[in-house]
């Protein structure tokens, strides 16, 4: 696990990284920007080049899995049909009852 955050007392970005049954604490950053910057840096020690490309991979979101895994339109009519069932009792909706 990578963890990028702001810290609120300090005013700055803490990176910490879960490797290993460890937690390993990067460092604290007054940008953002550095903070990636360094975890990335650390990740490439930790994981090599190949197995950065993974860990990175683990950063999208849920809706970026669901797209690329049935496509932008198939989750937008998806969206679209449950919207117009939102008043729609469950029971109807699966044909029950």
């Amino acid at each position: 696990m990578r963890r990028i955050y702001w810290h609120k007392r300090l005013k700055k970005w803490m990176v910490n990284i879960w490797f290993d049954h460890r937690n390993i604490h990067v460092g604290y950053f007054d940008n953002q920007e550095d903070a990636v910057a360094a975890r990335d840096k650390v990740l490439k020690q930790l994981y090599g080049e190949e197995g950065f490309i993974k860990e990175t991979e683990k950063k999208k979101t849920a809706l970026e899995q669901a797209i690329e895994k049935v496509g932008k339109d198939t989750l937008l009519n998806a969206a679209k049909e449950a919207s117009s069932l939102k008043d729609t009792p469950l029971s109807d909706i699966l044909g029950v009852g």
